[in-house]
């Protein structure tokens, strides 16, 4: 599909592309006359007459859904007949992407998070829609952290024009209600996909694994492990309400999600009263939970009690997202405040759930089940971007700190200081119950053939294994490396990772806590100079500048002895660390000039264009929504057009209160920069000529550290030896909502990843927060290291890396929440390490005041 960015859909301009989707495309845009970010979903098919008019009609009816927990539809219509839907932009990505493949999230978040999607299932449940694809992929979070419920009505339309596939069944089957792969989806199917949910979230796994036809077939049949086995400290009361969500027929489940969410939120307090502790029967299919009879539906009810709805204004289930990612996780909700039973509520409990129905149909998967006549279903499918593109601008890391003098001397002596289906069996059902008999002949025969040959493998065979292994691994890591290159391609990488500069690689995949013990040194260069810039990583360059007064760029496939593909010469030192986007790569430099390179170039590389401000450069560039922001030791902050090639002016400048080392932060359409003047700044970045701030607060020291943005908070360290946390939606008189004062001045820039908070101190110590924290907040550990910590945090699959002016690059686990946390790993240098870490397609990348740029791998 071709790149949209620029052009105008009706009354918006399309900023940049943020994801694919199987039916369509997610740009980020502004609306051309009240400047707000919006998301604009467009479902790239031309569709008929016919199809359009029910497009438009199912919108209708989505546009007046009003729930806090719903992403709103502030609009929709259609360009040259493709149908688009404009909803709110939710800057902090899907709960899919904060939480990692494997990831165990802490009980009281998942309850936080079932308890939003319950309370949005449930107000659709009352309009009577079905959401029929609720999964962590389709729940965004807004800038306040909050969940919203995304993805109604859009997969209906799309299928009108267009059949099943296998692939496409694969995102969401992993989610799907027994009933629902019959073809007969209910209100009590998006329960148990919520179930579904809440287990992965708990364990770190789904209860069910493998292609899409035995996803079908465990759904229906197999029942899920206990979660206990996985987590044996998790209270039973919680595994039974989650197990009892996912029961096989949906009239033995909860009467409401309502109710399934105040059991959870009952069943997480140190003593739950409504559950009886009664036996649980041994028997995994047929449980005897302790739910009072009066919690379940009766064999009608659900039934009976929804209005019967004409045959055309069904729609067909969404099956239709491509297979899960590796990139795949869970999500975060705020928690309900549900009354407590009576004594007299609690006594009762109930028989064994009745045995599943011995003949199960199975549709074919290329001709869509109608919906059940009794209750009409939304179905969405394209609301949600792809898994592996992020839904939202990554908050960004802060900009790296630019030692001048006395400092530049610390980084060479540390002693000094990121369409229906058909009832019977059709030849296509008989053909999936024929693989489904094959799985389970495959699987009983298996144990005797392992059994036959473990005594009589030859070397010709271990040598197979060994080749397969390998390939695995290089498919893993190719699978990585085009992940990250997606990413990068959408929205450029710079210092921070992302223009709000959270410092988090959410699509590291290969360096991970299990195998972080075996990072070894692969390569190292040399250069003239010490090392304060952190590295960027774009189309298969890395991208370094030094105190020498060059720019590096190495090739990232090099595994050994690498040499520069080229290097500039500017006319000074260089501390400013690069960055990518826009096929451009743009440095600082202490010559006084902002530079702009061809990242095509591989050899004897040129600028494009400089432009000189009246003092040195340390601030490292941002670039989003089309601009490149920069501050300069003049006090001014620019911003330039990105698309400009060639004699480059600023679009504004405007001057600050003191020179700028802090490199700018972009969120939720502001600007925000720091100044030695000491104060944080904030901007409409939306704004194009004679920019005033919106508001700036003044601290009690300089401000050396870069912002970082993320879950609606602004987070930015000062020389006053405090770290600042702000609220992103303020638009004036800003105050912090709370700050924490460590030992010394902070000149780290902030990662904030996984819900937490990281930052260094000149006091020695680095420093874990709770990112939901929002008043009088206190560490939640700290670390002491052998000298200052002016490198600034960066967070990747699992890991925290930071570097240390005694020398050393640590690497913690992002999991770590008591008092004790200590390095995974560590790795002694002989230099300060004032550079940020740079993690990218399994490559720790790093430079140290020894004057050699690092390279690390497995």
């Amino acid at each position: 599909m071709a790149d949209r960015t620029g052009q105008r859909i009706d009354d918006y301009q399309l900023l940049r592309l943020l994801g694919q989707g199987t039916f369509g495309e997610v740009y980020l845009a502004q609306h051309l006359y009240k400047h707000t970010l919006v998301a604009i979903k467009i479902l790239t098919m031309q569709v008929s007459d016919e199809v359009l008019e029910d497009f438009l009609r199912e919108a209708r009816t989505l546009f007046l859904l009003n729930h806090p927990h719903i992403v709103p539809l502030l609009d929709f219509g259609s360009e040259k007949k493709e149908p688009f839907l404009v909803i709110q932009y939710a800057p902090n990505g899907t709960l899919r992407q904060r939480h990692r493949t494997g990831e165990r999230v802490p009980l009281d978040m998942v309850n936080s998070y079932v308890q939003q999607v319950a309370s949005a299932l449930q107000y659709a449940h009352d309009q009577r829609l079905i959401h029929c694809d609720v999964k962590p992929q389709n729940m965004l979070l807004n800038q306040d952290g909050q969940v919203l419920l995304s993805d109604f009505g859009v997969a209906a339309i799309a299928h009108s024009d267009r059949s099943f596939t296998t692939q496409q069944m694969a995102g969401t089957v992993a989610y799907v209600a027994p009933e629902q792969i019959q073809g007969k989806p209910r209100p009590a199917s998006d329960q148990y996909a919520l179930g579904i949910c809440a287990y992965e979230w708990l364990c770190g796994v789904r209860p069910f694994t493998g292609p899409a036809w035995e996803l079908m077939s465990q759904h229906i049949s197999t029942p899920p492990a206990r979660l206990r086995t996985h987590i044996p400290d998790l209270p039973e009361a919680v595994e039974e309400v989650v197990l009892h969500a996912l029961a096989k027929d949906p009239q033995e489940r909860f009467a409401s999600v309502t109710a399934f969410a105040t059991a959870m939120q009952q069943a997480s307090q140190p003593a739950p009263l409504y559950f009886t502790g009664k036996d649980i029967s041994k028997s995994q299919e047929h449980r005897t939970p302790s739910w009072p009879r009066s919690e379940l539906v009766s064999p009608a009810s659900e039934e009976e009690s929804a209005p019967s709805v004409p045959k055309e204004a069904h729609s067909s289930p969404s099956l239709s997202e491509p297979a899960a990612s590796a990139l795949d996780a869970p999500t975060v909700a705020a928690p309900d405040t549900g009354g407590r039973r009576s004594g007299s509520q609690q006594a009762s409990s109930v028989d064994a759930f009745p045995a599943q129905p011995s003949k199960i149909v199975i549709p074919n998967p290329l001709t869509p089940a109608p919906f059940p006549e009794e209750y009409p279903a939304i179905q969405p499918a394209l609301l949600a971007p792809s898994d592996s593109m992020p839904t939202t601008e990554p908050s960004q890391p802060p900009p790296l700190l630019n030692p001048r003098g006395a400092d530049a001397e610390r980084l060479t002596n540390p002693s000094v200081g990121a369409a229906r289906a058909r009832h019977g069996w059709s030849k296509g059902q008989l053909l999936v119950l024929g693989a489904i008999i094959l799985i389970v002949l495959a699987s009983a025969l298996t144990p005797a053939l392992i059994i036959h040959n473990q005594n009589n493998v030859s070397l010709m065979e271990t040598e197979t294994a060994i080749v397969h292994s390998q390939a695995i691994q290089t498919a893993q890591a190719d699978a990585a490396t085009a992940a990250y290159q997606n990413w990068v391609n959408t929205n450029g990488v710079m210092f921070g990772f992302d223009p709000a500069h959270t410092h988090w690689n959410n699509v590291e995949q290969i360096i991970s806590p299990d195998n972080l013990s075996h990072l070894r040194v692969l390569w190292t260069y040399g250069m003239s100079n010490v090392i304060s810039s952190a590295p960027a990583v774009a189309n298969g360059i890395v991208y370094v500048s030094a105190h020498d007064g060059n720019l590096y760029a190495f090739d990232a496939s090099c595994r050994a002895a690498c040499q520069p593909l080229w290097s500039y010469k500017v006319g000074s030192d260089v501390t400013s660390s690069p960055a990518v986007a826009n096929g451009i790569v743009y440095i600082g430099s202490d010559d006084h000039k902002l530079y702009a390179f061809d990242a095509s170039c591989r050899a004897a590389c040129q600028p494009l264009w400089s432009y000189t401000t009246g003092a040195p450069i340390y601030s490292s560039p941002t670039v989003a929504n089309g601009i490149v922001y920069i501050g300069s030791d003049d006090h001014k902050l620019y911003a330039f057009d990105a698309s400009c090639r060639v004699a480059c002016q600023p679009l504004w400048s405007y001057k600050t209160s003191g020179g700028i080392d802090s490199s700018p932060a972009v969120a939720n359409g502001i600007v925000y920069i720091g100044t030695f003047g000491e104060k944080l700044y904030a901007f409409d970045a939306s704004c194009r000529s004679s920019c005033q701030p919106l508001w700036s607060y003044k601290t009690d020291g300089g401000i050396d550290s870069s912002p970082a943005v993320a879950s609606g908070i602004v987070y930015i360290g000062s020389d006053d030896d405090r770290l600042y946390a702000f609220d992103a939606g303020c638009r004036s008189s800003c105050q912090p909502l709370w700050s924490y004062a460590t030992g010394k001045r902070i000149r780290s820039s902030p990662a904030v990843a996984n819900g937490i908070v990281y930052v260094g101190s000149d006091d020695d110590r680095l420093y874990a927060f709770d990112a939901g924290c929002r008043s009088a907040c206190q560490p939640l550990w700290s670390y002491a290291t052998g000298n200052t910590v002016d490198s600034s945090p960066t967070v990747a699959n699992g890991v925290v890396y930071v570097g240390s002016n005694d020398g050393k690059l640590y690497a913690f686990s992002a999991n770590c929440q008591g008092s004790s946390c200590r390095p995974l790993w560590s790795y002694k240098t002989n230099g300060g390490i004032f550079s940020s870490p740079t993690v990218a397609n399994g490559i720790l990348y790093v430079g140290s005041g020894n004057r050699n740029l690092y390279a690390f791998g497995l």
